[in-house]
């Protein structure tokens, strides 16, 4: 009778187990989405500090997976007669922390697994296949990691516990709130892991001491330019740079217009190709804050429509950028 309790009690702890596996698969994939989104823009800048992040992500996988083992053992074999062992339960929670962050990865992982088209829920079959091998994978590596190292998590919390849980001769469950105490420095841990390492990557760029080695590197969407006709013969430029990104010195950025894919940058340039066109000022638009040009002329008449096209050369930054493309 004592044994099949004993099973019983065995055979309930488990969905607790997996649930709390679960819990720290979801822990893990906002995890990763927020480092993601924290270091696109600095990898964006510079590759090579990809690898700071991947050393990041490392240790803070490692870390958490150890974290979740000893927590493990705490929720689920310290006052509990159950018989499962420590590295069992942390065995069982790796490999659920490993089913559901796979899961979650691949489903929000481009190319979408499913889409939502006019309402109408569909499964991307043509992907299928493929997503389902890439889950297969993930979810064997992080099995492996996660399950050995919550097992290892599990083990030790038990071999640090039980000596003290003899001499006091207590076995009690901790609170969730007692759980955070016991765990405080771990997660301080986590959180400054998570923190520290981008900031001071985003300080190495902003001091200059990280260079751009991206030549692909697009540091902001655009920046602000609103077009408008003023009569029927003119339209007016206003530009407003992104203050985000300043350029590093006067004169290191430069505006080009062009109207029906011909160039009229500048007076100099509208003279030198003979159009019925002018431009105040004569420099065109200027690269600054407030910055505006008008165009006159029956070249821009209202009597047919003009596709007008506007890029700015970023030379402090090392390339060019379209930031307004449209017909008027």
């Amino acid at each position: 009778m004592r044994a099949f309790s004993r099973k019983k009690e065995k055979s309930d702890a488990i969905p607790e187990i997996i649930l709390w596996g679960c819990i720290g698969g979801i822990c893990l994939a906002g995890m990763v989405y927020f480092l993601q989104a924290v270091w696109a823009p600095i990898l964006d800048y510079n590759t090579s500090v990809s690898l700071v992040k991947d050393f990041q992500m490392i240790g803070l996988f490692a870390i958490l997976f150890w974290g979740l083992g000893m927590a493990a053992y705490d929720l689920f074999c310290i006052s509990r007669k159950n018989g499962l062992s420590p590295v069992f339960t942390g065995l069982i929670s790796g490999v659920a922390t490993a089913f559901v962050f796979s899961s979650i990865y691949v489903i929000l992982s481009r190319p979408y697994l499913f889409s939502l088209d006019n309402g109408i829920f569909e499964v991307n079959t043509g992907t299928l296949f493929f997503r389902l091998i890439e889950w297969l994978i993930l979810f064997a590596v992080f099995a492996i990691t996660s399950g050995i190292l919550q097992a290892l998590g599990a083990w030790y919390r038990n071999f640090r516990q039980v000596p003290k849980m003899k001499t006091a001769g207590v076995r009690e469950r901790q609170t969730f709130s007692g759980m955070l105490y016991t765990y405080r420095f771990l997660i301080l841990i986590i959180l400054a892991l998570m923190v520290i390492p981008p900031f001071i990557a985003d300080i190495g760029i902003e001091t200059g001491d990280i260079k751009r080695d991206n030549a692909f590197y697009h540091p902001f969407d655009f920046d602000s330019l609103n077009v408008s006709r003023t009569d029927d013969e003119s339209i007016l430029f206003l530009l407003n740079p992104d203050q985000s990104y300043p350029q590093r010195g006067a004169g290191l950025r430069f505006v080009n217009i062009t109207i029906n894919r011909k160039d009229v940058s500048t007076q100099s340039i509208i003279t030198s190709s003979g159009l019925n066109l002018s431009i105040d000022p004569p420099e065109g638009l200027v690269y600054q804050d407030n910055s505006s040009a008008i165009l006159q002329g029956d070249f821009v008449s209202d009597k047919d429509s003009v596709l007008i096209g506007v890029n700015v050369t970023y030379t402090d930054l090392g390339f060019t950028d379209v930031i307004y493309y449209e017909t008027v």
